[in-house]
Order: structure tokens, then sequence, then C-alpha cells
């Protein structure tokens, strides 16, 4: 304890970013009341709903917490051995304070339902919500953005198709996230207006005009496209008109780059074929990819026109050893090197 107190003397009032884990520590209770009585640096904050770290946050007042921006909410925090049943009444608690936090702009939550109270809350202040893992059906989701009025960044973890009566305009919303089933009917695309969307990430859907029209009707134009899976027909959702204007493109999940992706993603002007994509400058691959060697680095270099262009393809992401592993082939091993010393950006991520 007195090393905790120390250094919270020499943070001088410095924003503080927490998590509340416990981490079976025999002096918690003592910790928590100490970190609790700095709650006015609190800048963000992981935690879990139990009754020990419930029984100080329901003793919170907005004006306790005055530079608080971020709040996720998390069972992977939970303290094993210790009681994990926090009342229904003192989550309500919990929940009607947060959504009177001025600051609060990103809230995340990790349980795998959302309390029925927390659809009834205007949230006038988030601009950044993401529920991970609580399955969502398309009536609930579109009741969560009709409380979010200023929201510009949505994550849905879990979404699943269902019937809806309500209609959103969700004004602000730059980026949406949707990882769904495969096959999905996205339903939900039916039911929204969003006139600033730049960012969607959504699995295929089985009538992928759904995504065409929600653009159209959203008047957006859409920057960023990340597609999950593979099941459904990827071609002819990559085709739509309305991804003309994209600057990255990325694929998730199982893989989804086959040879009839790649070649019509190939800059060929010897074709009839419109070119796909005409401002692309950023394409991702976040798994293998399921082409014949020289199919790929045949795609990217189609689009790589150097660094003084101020056109074509300027960045490639791939997973990590992607290129020194063997899992592309020969052909197309020697032209990705030979791609990146010429000074393509090729970006090696770790994959979660």
């Amino acid at each position: 304890m007195a090393l905790y107190r120390e250094w919270l003397e020499r943070t001088r009032g410095a924003p503080l970013v927490i998590i509340f884990n416990g981490d079976n520590a025999k002096e918690f209770d003592n910790a928590l009341n100490l970190f609790s009585s700095h709650a006015h640096q609190w800048v963000d904050v992981t935690i879990a709903l139990q009754p020990l770290i419930s029984a100080k946050l329901i003793e919170l007042q907005p004006e306790d917490v005055p530079l608080l921006k971020k709040v996720t909410i998390d069972h992977r925090y939970l303290v094993p051995g210790r009681p994990r049943t926090v009342t229904p009444a003192n989550i309500r608690k919990i929940i009607s304070t947060l959504a009177r936090i001025p600051t609060l702009t990103d809230l995340s939550w990790g349980y795998d339902s959302i309390p029925l109270f927390f659809y009834s809350l205007k949230w006038p202040n988030l601009k950044k919500f993401h529920a991970y893992t609580c399955r969502l059906k398309t009536e609930e989701c579109l009741v969560l953005l009709d409380q979010l009025p200023q929201v510009e960044d949505i994550f849905f973890g879990n979404y699943i198709d269902g019937h809806y009566k309500t209609i959103v305009t969700a004004k602000n919303l730059h980026s949406l996230v949707l990882y769904c089933s495969s096959g999905s009917d996205m339903r939900i695309f039916n039911a929204l207006t969003l006139p600033s969307l730049e960012t969607l990430q959504t699995c295929i859907p089985r009538d992928h005009t759904t995504v065409e029209h929600l653009i159209e009707r959203s008047g957006c134009t859409l920057r960023h496209l990340t597609v999950n899976g593979i099941h459904g027909n990827l071609l002819a959702l990559l085709e739509l008109k309305c991804f003309c204007s994209l600057y990255s493109l990325r694929f998730t999940l199982l893989p989804c780059l086959t040879n009839e992706v790649a070649r019509r993603l190939t800059w060929d002007i010897d074709t009839d074929q419109s070119i796909m994509f005409p401002h692309l400058s950023s394409i991702e691959i976040s798994n293998n990819c399921d082409t014949t060697d020289g199919i790929l680095s045949r795609m990217i270099s189609s689009r790589w026109k150097g660094n003084r262009d101020p056109h074509g393809l300027k960045r490639l992401v791939v997973p990590r050893r992607f290129i020194k592993s063997g899992i592309v082939q020969d052909i197309d091993r020697a032209t990705l090197r030979c791609l990146s010393e010429q000074g393509l950006d090729i970006v090696e991520i770790v994959l979660q």
C-alpha cells in the first residue's frame, strides 16, 4: 500500500488510467479505497461488476470524476474467488451515473447482456460505444443507436438478425462495425440512415444490395470497408458502385482473397472491365490467402505506382511472417520483397 500511496503522490494530480482487476491481491480492498479517493484523476477506467467495486461506483457522482472520458466494463476482470453477484438496483445506479457524466465519451460493454434499463437512458455525450460479446438483435441495436445522439463509432460484436420497428438516423456516425453469423440478412441496413458514414465492417449479406441502398439512402461516401468471412457472393458485394470511392479495403477472418477476387482487383488497362476502387491506397489481408502463386503479387504490383505518384496503392498490411514463413509462395514472396525495396509500405501485424 505504501508503494501505491507514493506513486499516487508522484502523479501530482495527473490523469490516471486504471484497471481494477484485483489480481488476487490480499490488500485489494485497501487499494480499491485508495484509488477511489483519487477518482478526480480518473481518465480511463476498466472494471468488472462485482460487489466490492460496485459499492464504490454507486457512491460516485458525476462531479467526482471531472476528467473521466473512457469506461470499460468487462467480465474478464472478475476476481477469482470473490463474490460476483451485483444487485440489479446497484447496476441501475451505476449505469444511471455513467449516463450523466458529461466528460464520458467512450463506453465499452463486455458482458453477455445489456441490462434493460440501459436502453431507456439517453447518453447525450457518448461518441464511441462498443459491445463486444453480448448478443444484440436488430431492434436492440436500433434502440441503442437512438439513445446515442452524438455517437460516431459503433461496434456490435455479436449482431443477430431479427425483426424491427425502429427506424434510426444517426447523423454523426462515422464508423459501424458489425460481427455476425455467416449468411445474415443484415436487416439493420434497411432501418438506418447514416449521412456521415465513412467506415463499414460487415459480413456479406444474403442480399448485398441492402448495403448499396443504405449508402444511397444516407448520401454518404464510404472510404474504408472491411469484409468478414467468405460466405456469400463477395465479388458481387465488392462490385457495388457505392464502393467506388474506397481508400482502404480489409479482409478478415477466413481467407477471402481467392484467385477470382484477386484477378478482379488487378488493375489491368488492357481489359474492357472497369477498374475497381480507383482511389484504393491500402489493402489489409488479416488471414491467409487462397490464391495460386503469382496471382496475389500481380494484383499488388498492378496497383503500385511508386512513391511519387499520388494515385495507386501505398500500403499493404499482412499477418506477421506472412512473407518470410512460406504462407505465400515463391513468385509472390519475391515480388513483394521487390515492391518493398521500391518503397511500398508493407506492414506486418500480430493477429489477436
